[in-house]
């Protein structure tokens, strides 16, 4: 289900989780899957999905929207919400 996908010099393993299990597999996959993902989070503050059927270019205006975003002084943030 998860394979580790990235570890840092503290140990903190963030799991690399195939998200097809959740879209195109059986129940029992969609709750392992969804299971996974709620570990990770409670464990590391993050995943890594793959196979989640976004488009690269997608991805890649999210990232830099992100981006965009945190380079905003924080008073241009905290007016955000």
């Amino acid at each position: 289900m998860a394979s580790d996908a990235a570890v840092n010099e503290e140990g903190l393993v963030i799991p690399l989780i195939d998200f097809s299990r959740f879209t195109d597999g059986s129940p029992d996959e969609r709750a392992a899957t969804a299971k996974a993902i709620l570990h990770g989070f409670q464990t590391a503050g993050f995943v890594y999905l793959r196979e989640h059927g976004i488009a690269a270019p997608e991805l890649a205006r999210a990232f830099a929207r992100s981006a965009d975003f945190f380079r905003l002084p924080a008073a241009a943030k905290e007016q955000l919400g």
